[in-house]
């Protein structure tokens, strides 16, 4: 429901943040994989990173959606994208202050100690994400009228898809190329400037109850069992999900393959 009335500049705003967001989320796909290959040729190795990076969807999506509708979206927009900047930021000043990397190991990681810093930040901006683009799916009712949520949807999906599937992997290919570490500084770049066009989108962005709002619990279970008891759902969750892993397979294959 929109809480404020609709002004078409707090629109561009959120759209252009989603934006940069989904821009730094489809460099990410490529850099995070490229840089482990830096560290091992070990095929098992090199999908822990982007498993450490997605997995967060399988074991937060409910819970992220259960906290989206008990606080303030846009705060929980800033604290996710937040959390994200510094993830980011320290892995550009990880990776600056390891090379230049040694060669890759054949089996077994050349760095273990790089290796793990690769995966708990990608663990962490897993986590983020799953939040972060929860809060923005639900965020834009209130941004816009009823009228016009479908049409502003189909703009918001346009930008994060031009920007995670189309420009993200070949930014992030040329900004390997010119220095490892410099995806993960344009990210964390990209992050804050999205944070600051956020903060210029102002209104009520709360989910209001339409009853006595239940325990946390109550809600987990009931947002499993919706799951389980919708045929529809259900089946569209298993085909996006096959998708998903073939996709993320391929991705991996592709980059060892290269």
């Amino acid at each position: 429901m929109q809480n404020t009335p609709y002004d078409s500049r707090r629109l561009a705003r959120f759209i252009a943040a989603s934006g940069l967001t989904n821009l730094a989320d489809g460099i990410a796909v490529l850099a995070w994989a490229w840089v482990a290959s830096l560290i091992t040729r070990d095929a098992l190795w090199i999908a822990l990173v982007p498993i450490a990076l997605r997995s967060p969807w399988l074991l937060f999506a409910i819970p992220a959606g259960i906290v989206t509708d008990r606080v303030d979206r846009r705060r929980l927009i800033f604290a996710a994208d937040t959390v994200r900047v510094v993830a980011f930021a320290l892995v550009t000043l990880v990776l600056w202050q390891a090379l230049p990397l040694p060669p890759a190991a054949p089996r077994g990681l050349a760095q273990p100690g790089l290796f793990a810093a690769l995966m708990g930040a990608a663990l962490v901006v897993g986590v983020a994400e799953v939040f972060r683009d929860t809060a923005a799916q639900t965020l834009l009712p209130s941004l816009v009228p009823h009228v016009l949520l479908e049409r502003a949807n189909g703009r918001l999906w346009a930008v994060e898809m031009i920007g995670n599937a189309l420009l993200g992997p070949a930014v992030a290919a040329l900004l390997i190329g010119w220095y490892v570490a410099a995806p993960f500084a344009v990210n964390a770049t990209a992050i804050a400037l999205a944070l600051w066009l956020l903060s210029g989108v102002a209104g009520q962005f709360r989910a209001r109850p339409a009853g006595k709002r239940e325990h946390w619990k109550a809600e987990l279970d009931a947002g499993f069992g919706f799951l389980r008891g919708s045929k529809t759902l259900r089946l569209l969750a298993w085909v996006t999900g096959f998708w998903n892993l073939t996709f993320e397979m391929t991705m991996i294959a592709m980059l060892l393959h290269a």
